[in-house]
């Protein structure tokens, strides 16, 4: 029934449906490759084609495998009078075990695994004795179909769960590794420049930050066709005051204005 398979794309489907990460799906590469490679065909027109680039890289890899599988049908019968009625069970069961590898450490970060086992009536016949058991009728239904769907149902349940699981981690792995945020020029207090982050973010008594003002030079990057920005330095900022979620110092050079950007300033 090709579980792998169909399991491998509901994910595939529900991770890139949250809109969070970007997928890369590795089976297609060689496809994306070969249409990039049309724009040297002579039949192509060049300037209609795809732009060679990077390829992007991935932060995380998910693999898995299928732990188990079964899918099942019970039958029982209960009989009357001048009638048999028989019923299909249908029982389907699936486990599947993730892992995400990071790819900068080629640690496993972790292993999620999801389960789901689903019972349902598949079918059901009924025989009857028409004249003192000469000749009966039946009525069924189409077992095979009922079954397939049974096991998609199964791999919907364990895939939304795993997906969810993935997701958690995934995110998880981002927020432990992501660049803190540079604090941001709030104003003048008392001939002091505050900024809006504090003890929470790490910032100390005695810091210093490099305050920056983005500046349009008039000129644009003849590739992209962009305005190039110059960062002009304004000032050096000293921390001597820290709360929580707001710092303020002296300025060493001119007065910061909205707008400007601040950085550790590595000793400038």
């Amino acid at each position: 029934m090709n579980i792998g398979t169909k399991v491998s794309d509901a994910l595939i489907s529900k991770l890139a449906g949250t809109g969070a990460f970007e997928i890369v799906d590795r089976e297609y590469l060689n496809t994306v490759m070969s249409e990039k490679n049309l724009k040297f065909d002579p039949n192509f027109n060049p300037a209609g084609a795809a732009k060679t680039g990077l390829l992007g890289v991935v932060d995380i890899i998910v693999v898995g495998q299928i732990d188990s599988f079964n899918a099942n049908v019970n039958a029982s019968s209960t009989s009357y009078f001048v009638a048999t009625k028989t019923k299909q069970n249908g029982v389907a069961g699936l486990k599947v075990t993730a892992r995400l590898i990071s790819v900068e450490r080629g640690t496993i970060l972790s292993a999620p695994s999801a389960s789901s086992e689903l019972t349902s009536l598949l079918s059901q016949s009924t025989t009857t004795d028409m004249v003192q058991g000469v000749g009966s009728g039946s009525r069924t239904s189409s077992l095979d179909s009922a079954l397939r769907k049974l096991v998609d149902q199964t791999v919907e349940a364990v895939s939304t769960d795993l997906s969810a699981k993935i997701a958690a981690g995934a995110q998880a792995e981002v927020a432990a590794h992501a660049t803190p945020s540079l604090p941001k020029f709030v104003g003048i207090e008392d001939g002091l420049t505050v900024i809006n982050k504090g003890t929470g973010a790490g910032i100390k008594v005695g810091d210093k930050f490099l305050v920056a003002r983005p500046t349009d030079t008039g000129m644009k990057d003849p590739d992209s066709g962009q305005a190039i920005i110059r960062k002009k330095k304004v000032c050096t900022l000293v921390i001597s005051m820290v709360e929580e979620n707001i710092s303020s110092g002296t300025c060493d050079g001119g007065l910061p204005t909205k707008g400007d950007e601040l950085a550790p300033s590595n000793g400038q």
